[in-house]
């Protein structure tokens, strides 16, 4: 066989051969925390795997409708299951009852932490954003748009920095029905970056103190970084 056959054979089988591999450490080393998502996905990736790898034996035409196809078919399948848990627990026999009472078990464990206007936490009962982001978007009793409104007035709350927890409260903001004020949050606070002279989004953007770093010095910051970009979900998705 000539080197040129085998390195044409190498770039067919190399994208679905890594994609089983990742499926298979997925099905045997699944992270402990969402080890049913992880076997899932698993699977996905090795069937995925499978199926444009046997397609790339297929003649050219056929080998990208074939790729095409798994592509797609796979990509709705890993979609369905990250929205739909509790029906996949039941596919897989697991207790989707007890499942269901464990997050109700939670959401009111949570109510420990509200003091009548906010959820707390510590021995100093500190109040931050992300606490009251979270509540939200976990679905707790009082996590509404009012105690995202009465954050607005809560000076000493811990605030955020970062894109990552600002695409968090914008995803709150939008939970609860406020899609003006989302649209309002993603225009001040990524607009804000923009406005420094940014042409890409930062890891990190504090609009009280830009220069801030969490490594002391702005010189290690990431200036384009993957988790900052929001308007780009956000504006596709809802506006």
């Amino acid at each position: 066989m000539k080197k040129e056959d085998i390195l044409a054979y190498v770039r067919l089988l190399a994208v679905p051969v890594l994609t089983v591999l990742l499926g298979l450490i997925l099905l045997f080393s699944p992270d402990t925390a969402s080890a049913l998502v992880g076997k899932i996905l698993g699977w996905v990736f090795v069937l995925t795997g499978a199926g444009v790898g046997a397609g790339g034996f297929l003649g050219e035409k056929t080998r990208q409708n074939n790729r095409i196809v798994w592509s797609v078919i796979f990509l709705v399948l890993g979609i369905w299951i990250l929205r739909e848990p509790l029906m996949l627990a039941k596919i897989l026999g697991r207790d989707a009852a007890a499942l269901e009472a464990d997050y109700a078990a939670k959401k009111t464990a949570a109510e420990n932490l509200w003091n009548g206007e906010y959820y707390v936490s510590g021995a100093n009962k500190q109040i931050s954003w992300a606490s009251q982001v979270w509540m939200v978007l976990g679905g707790a009793q009082h996590g509404d748009a009012a105690l995202l409104k009465r954050l607005e007035n809560c000076a000493h709350a811990e605030g955020m920095v970062t894109p990552y927890m600002y695409h968090n409260y914008v995803d709150a903001l939008l939970a609860v029905g406020q899609k003006d004020k989302a649209l309002e949050v993603l225009c001040a606070y990524w607009g804000g970056m923009l406005d420094q002279g940014a042409d890409t989004f930062w890891e990190l953007y504090n609009p009280v103190n830009p220069n801030e770093s969490p490594y002391g010095g702005t010189i290690v910051n990431s200036y384009c970084h993957a988790w900052s970009c929001a308007p780009a979900y956000f504006l596709r998705k809802f506006y």
